[in-house]
């Protein structure tokens, strides 16, 4: 039973990575819900992981560790410096923010199917399910922000001049627009996962189909999800969860 929850699971990463349009079809084949919902809770916690990373390694756990225990602050000479409490503390608000988020952009998707598929209610289960599988991507763009800010911030060749530079953000007047923010990186993150998530999805039953109409359906899915999601962004407090996430 393990080897073959293993396979699925390798095979539904490889088909998720390579061919994310088929997953609709492994989305149809599924008797029960319960793969596609551990699959995507494995990759939102491991996205959210990676995004932590991003949001805190410079900020100061990143800082601490190369610096010192007695380094961990942003730099401003009028405050203490941060206690290895509050450096984990802030780990952990940062990694529920990108928890919250990253289950966000896929919820947005499956508001927008909600009204792609009023009356087909196996076609929104597939198109859920689909959600689901195609978690894998919300890894990668993870991944590519984590890189992105890397390369940005020289964290790669010169990590402790690039803490250091941080850390002085304030007193130096060190650019933040060199580095990706945290809203920067959710909004790139929901724009991009949804253009996944609709390669997957089929017309509602009873639609005629055609080339055109199955274009249309598909704008119609994307632009849904992304304006949805520039609706949320615009209503989240933007001031507030960048102090938290840094």
């Amino acid at each position: 039973m393990k080897r073959a929850q293993a396979s699925w699971y390798a095979l539904t990463l490889a088909v998720s990575l390579l061919l994310p349009w088929r997953l609709g079809e492994r989305a149809r084949a599924l008797s029960r819900a319960t793969p596609a919902v551990l699959f995507a809770a494995f990759h939102v916690g491991l996205g959210a992981i990676l995004a932590t990373v991003l949001s805190s390694w410079t900020y100061l756990a990143g800082k601490g560790l190369v610096l010192g225990l007695d380094q961990m602050d942003l730099g401003q000479d009028d405050l203490p410096f941060d206690s290895v409490r509050q450096v984990l503390f802030g780990l952990l608000g940062a990694g529920l923010l990108w928890l919250l988020l990253l289950c966000l952009v896929g919820a947005v998707c499956l508001l927008v199917a909600d009204r792609l598929y009023p009356t087909d209610r196996v076609g929104f289960r597939n198109a859920g399910l689909s959600v689901g599988l195609a978690t894998p991507w919300l890894v990668v763009g993870a991944v590519a922000m984590l890189l992105a800010n890397a390369v940005l911030r020289d964290e790669l060749f010169h990590p402790e001049a690039a803490i250091r530079a941080y850390a002085q953000l304030r007193q130096k007047g060190w650019p933040p627009a060199v580095a990706l923010t945290v809203r920067d990186r959710a909004l790139w993150l929901g724009a991009a996962f949804p253009v996944i998530w609709v390669s997957t999805l089929r017309l509602p039953s009873g639609q005629p189909g055609g080339a055109a109409r199955s274009f249309a359906f598909a704008s119609l899915a994307v632009a849904g999800c992304w304006l949805v999601w520039w609706a949320l962004l615009r209503a989240l407090p933007w001031t507030a969860l960048e102090a938290l996430a840094g």
